[in-house]
């Protein structure tokens, strides 16, 4: 009886979430091959982020960007990122798991370089989106938590491309090790705290501890905040000078398109000046998991 019950939950449960992503592949079907229109369907605040990216409305990445001087432009900038963040991958890696994929692009581009990489995300316009793009990869872009994730095999690297910021703290690497094969990674980029003041981030110094309780050495640590700080201040000033545009666009779609957007903004420059007062950072860590 129990067992019939769990067939019939997993059954409703795959129902509604093919439903879920008919409904958003249809809409992008709908609404043909502008990315712009595209990125309107996603949740709060990836639809905005268009605005903020270059003028020919494409998007490939939703993180910050390496800028080595400021007349390059927000793709080249997130390229120069996402590059820096590959070129670590140690040698004999070869399964990954890209944990919160984003946009589908990082896990094209290590399946292109030979490596056996899973993405996965609990964002389900996110997971669509992704497989809209590269449907040769459906089938490697997984919609899950992290915390939940139950795979049939261990990772030799774990990639975290600014998403360790939204998983349950005490889940990190306990959930890393369960993940991990011994003497294998975790390679992070994203914000941290300094713990003096509350924040939504991860405190950098706690991160470390957990990560040596939890028997995780750490083999690399790279401050570039100086580097990927002009993504906030470029941001704010684009979101603000497209502010109508923005809500023009989008208020029939998302009637509360202006009270989210100036909480944006003003949550953007908050934390720009964490960054300028040196409360925040943003780091680049490797672990390698020595048990």
């Amino acid at each position: 009886m129990h067992k019939t019950y769990q067939l019939l939950k997993k059954s409703i449960y795959k129902i509604f979430s093919t439903a879920f992503s008919i409904k958003i592949l249809l809409e992008m079907k709908l609404i043909g091959k502008d990315k712009s229109k595209i990125i309107k369907r996603l949740e709060y605040p990836y639809c905005y982020y268009i605005y903020a990216g270059d003028s020919e409305g494409e998007l490939d990445f939703i993180h910050y960007g390496y800028w080595p001087n400021k007349k390059i432009s927000v793709k080249q900038a997130q390229e120069n990122l996402n590059r820096l963040l590959l070129s670590l991958i140690p040698k004999k890696v070869l399964d990954i798991l890209d944990v919160g994929c984003g946009l589908g692009t990082t896990v094209k581009r290590l399946n292109r370089k030979g490596y056996n990489v899973i993405g996965i995300s609990p964002d389900k316009a996110l997971i669509a989106y992704s497989r809209k793009r590269f449907p040769q990869l459906k089938k490697d872009l997984i919609l899950s938590k992290f915390e939940d994730y139950k795979p049939n095999k261990k990772f030799d690297l774990l990639l975290f491309e600014e998403t360790l910021q939204y998983i349950e703290f005490d889940s990190i690497f306990t959930q890393s090790s369960r993940l991990l094969g011994k003497n294998k990674y975790m390679l992070i980029c994203d914000e941290f705290s300094d713990g003096l003041t509350k924040d939504s981030v991860k405190d950098i110094e706690d991160t470390i501890k957990s990560a040596k309780k939890n028997k995780f050495k750490l083999i690399l640590r790279k401050d570039i905040t100086n580097k990927v700080i002009y993504t906030r201040e470029l941001f704010v000033k684009r979101l603000k000078s497209k502010r109508e545009e923005i809500i023009s666009s989008f208020w029939k779609i998302r009637p509360t398109v202006s009270t989210k957007l100036d909480r944006l903004i003003s949550s953007w420059e908050k934390d720009t000046k964490s960054f300028l007062k040196k409360r925040r950072s943003y780091e680049i860590l490797m672990f390698k998991k020595i048990r």
